[in-house]
């Protein structure tokens, strides 16, 4: 359908929410799940914020974001209504937790709905909610497991001393504990449609973030299978070997440092240096042949002493990239690939107050990614998507990353049927503002732009309003 439409809140604090809706409207399984909900019975009177009520704001708003030909909705209703009453009053919430709750709580409303209609005998599939279970081994096996429990949002905790920066690297490391021969690991039982990635930097870490180069980095796609429960056995033998393949590299890098450092100065360099001297300097300087030959013996064995030092570093160099090859490879193989999950949307924030400092990228089904900052939208390129560091220098940047199952191309293209009684009524509205615009194209006085940032119903009601 080309551009994606912006949502607007007419409220600031509601900003967050705005951003977080659009968001799951380009999962491609929670759209296709919210067009599935069969609309409840509902009284004229019925609060807004009742949970039947949300459903139906909810498919009429994602039917809007879908067929609308509008740049922007403008809302004045629908957001608070999707929201628990005690989160809204929370308008200085960091954005990691604004959004946690509110993916917690439509998770809840949708999953409790599908639930509700579908048959029992058939088999449901998990959209949000995924089961996962401790299980503690010793000398590789299981020596404890306990209860499975559920889980929505995962919480990425990132910017301690011995953290990593990049999503896979610090799930690894909060997921699993090693010792000398034991080992917790908490893996999942059943995976999800649908994983939220919730990013925390702690603002007080001694290794905050001071350049660019420290900004937390993730993947466009990745496999969940070394995460989960049936592959334990696999994935711990993996990482042990990984461990120690690290150990090796660690061991190799200090013999280098060890022979090519002394007292901070670079030794190789060093032993150039003192080459040039004897070959250009002390050479000259000198016209006795004792000497001269003196000169030309010392030079020889720095020479000999060099091409040996070079010779050994080059060695080391090499068995490291070939043990940091064999790291960077250890999870290729076709047992841990079954479950491939790609980037959906990036939420964003700059580290300042205001609407405007909170922006998203979103993912369409032609692969296009869009950058949503307030009511404009525009089209980037998806290395902009990975290597945005803005908030860097202020412990902010990402702050929620959405991602999904793989589906085909044809899966993502896949248009939804939406009822009736929203699509109709969208078409309609679609009718009279083309014809609103093609009237204005002829009357030179219309004050109104062709591509003002107007909400449905277009320009009769400037937000969007439910049926």
């Amino acid at each position: 359908r080309g551009r994606p439409v912006a949502l607007r809140p007419e409220i600031p604090s509601l900003a967050c929410a705005a951003l977080v809706v659009q968001a799951l409207y380009f999962v491609p399984q929670v759209r296709f799940s919210v067009g599935k909900l069969r609309l409840p019975d509902i009284q004229d009177d019925i609060p807004f914020n009742h949970p039947a009520r949300r459903i139906w704001n909810l498919i009429e708003l994602f039917t809007n974001m879908d067929l609308a030909k509008l740049s922007t909705i403008v809302d004045v209703e629908v957001l608070p209504s999707l929201e628990d009453e005690e989160n809204r009053d929370r308008g200085n919430e960091h954005p990691t937790d604004r959004a946690t709750s509110i993916i917690a709580n439509l998770a809840r409303i949708i999953e409790a709905h599908l639930a509700a209609q579908e048959d029992d005998d058939e088999l449901q599939s998990v959209l949000f909610e995924f089961k996962h279970v401790n299980v503690a081994l010793s000398n590789r096996l299981p020596r404890k497991v306990g209860r499975p429990e559920r889980g929505g949002v995962v919480r990425v905790d990132y910017g301690g001393e011995e953290s990593e920066r990049d999503l896979i690297s610090c799930l690894s490391s909060v997921l699993s504990s090693y010792e000398e021969v034991r080992s917790a690991h908490d893996v999942i039982l059943d995976p999800a449609e649908f994983l939220a990635f919730a990013l925390n930097r702690n603002p007080s870490a001694t290794n905050a973030p001071k350049s660019e180069q420290d900004m937390f980095s993730f993947p466009k796609s990745f496999y969940l299978d070394r995460f989960l429960f049936r592959n334990l056995e696999l994935v711990n033998e993996k990482m042990l070997e990984g461990r120690a393949i690290a150990e090796e590299i660690s061991e190799l890098s200090n013999r280098k440092t060890t022979m090519s450092r002394l007292n901070q100065r670079d030794t190789v360099q060093d032993i150039k240096n003192s080459i040039y001297y004897y070959e250009n300097i002390a050479r000259a300087k000198s016209d006795e042949p004792e000497r001269q030959q003196v000169i030309k013996e010392t030079t020889a064995q720095l020479q000999d002493i060099l091409l040996m030092l070079e010779s050994k570093i080059e060695g080391l160099n090499r068995r490291i990239k070939e043990l940091e090859a064999k790291s960077s490879t250890l999870f290729d193989c076709p047992e841990l690939k079954q479950h491939p999950y790609d980037l959906r949307a990036v939420l964003m924030h700059t580290g300042l107050p205001g609407r405007k400092q909170l922006y998203s990228y979103v993912r369409d089904g032609e692969g296009k990614w869009w950058k949503t900052c307030d009511h404009e939208v525009t089209e980037v390129p998806e290395k902009t998507v990975l290597t945005d560091t803005t908030g860097v220098h202020l412990s902010a940047g990402p702050f929620m990353l959405l991602y999904s199952k793989r589906l085909s191309d044809e899966e993502l293209r896949r248009p939804v049927d939406w009822p009736s009684v929203f699509a109709d009524s969208v078409e309609e509205n679609n009718k009279r503002f083309l014809a609103m615009l093609e009237q204005e194209e002829v009357t030179p006085t219309a004050t109104a732009p062709s591509n003002s940032n107007i909400g449905y119903s277009a320009a009769f009601n400037p937000v969007f309003s439910t049926t």
